[in-house]
């Protein structure tokens, strides 16, 4: 177990980001705003929820003083590198170099 403390306050704002991100995304839904361009509008508004929730995960044991010496780039990779939960879930091949070709 690391000796780092959650951070609890990184953690929620990045959450509530999502929260916000997700809530327009799901107004634009039934305001019909996805009908006519729906993949690329999507894919965008998609990423913002996504790049939220992967910087709540990847910010959970930094401390302030961490998170605020992150560089551009360091900042840019966490905010768009899914964490591997361990789970089910799978990166889709195509989308990402990382994803092994034969995924499902």
């Amino acid at each position: 177990m690391s000796d780092k403390k959650f951070n609890r306050v990184a953690v929620a704002l990045q959450l509530s980001g999502a929260k916000v991100a997700l809530d327009e995304c799901i107004q634009k839904v039934n305001s019909g705003d996805f009908d006519d361009e729906a993949p690329l509008v999507m894919a965008v508004d998609f990423e913002q929820v996504l790049y939220h929730l992967c910087l709540a995960w990847h910010f959970k044991n930094m401390t302030d003083e961490e998170r605020a010496g992150l560089s551009q780039e360091e900042f840019k990779r966490l905010s768009n590198t899914v964490p591997n939960f361990g789970f089910e879930l799978k990166l889709m091949p195509g989308i990402d170099p990382e994803a092994p070709a034969n995924a499902h």
